[in-house]
């Protein structure tokens, strides 16, 4: 069973990890910019490049700090009655992390002669505490769409009659 130290020391790294990729991603969203030839979509494969190179230098100089999660002092007793109670103590963390994204194509079905075509960015982040007392990592996947559309093919203007 983990201790309690143990757990804080996980929603601390797991908060820690989400809030420094709802910091640092969604300003780098709007920079994706896909062109349409006809039927064709193309992606700038240079300029998704150059977004996961910059992106992943922002993520590493905002994965090392502190973090803290404030435990009531009831919570450090064994007395169940006091759990919850008493003025809170923080807890502080020495955090360092890494992180790694992919870029995905997927194709789904979206109607007759119609394909539904989606780039999506996945960002792993691995968060792990430098406490000799309490280690502890975490790691956080995130999935944000790049670009979606439907790709429309041509329909028969022609049908056989079989009898």
């Amino acid at each position: 069973m983990p201790s309690l130290y143990d757990e804080a020391a996980l929603v601390a790294l797991n908060r820690f990890a989400n809030e420094k990729l709802s910091e640092t991603v969604p300003e780098y969203l709007s920079e994706i910019k896909a062109q349409y030839d006809d039927r064709l979509v193309l992606q700038d494969t240079y300029q998704l490049n150059q977004l996961k190179t910059t992106l992943i230098n922002r993520l590493q100089k905002k994965l090392s700090g502190k973090t803290a999660v404030w435990i009531p002092f009831g919570n450090l007793t064994d007395l169940s009655l006091l759990h919850g109670h008493g003025m809170k103590i923080p807890l502080v963390f020495s955090v360092t992390g890494s992180a790694e994204i992919d870029f995905t194509a997927e194709l789904s079905s979206a109607g007759i002669n119609r394909t539904k075509y989606s780039v999506i960015m996945e960002i792993t982040v691995d968060v792990a505490s430098l406490s000799v007392r309490i280690p502890a990592s975490v790691s956080v996947k995130s999935r944000y769409p790049i670009y979606e559309g439907v790709l429309e093919g041509d329909i028969p203007q022609y049908s056989t009659m079989i009898r």
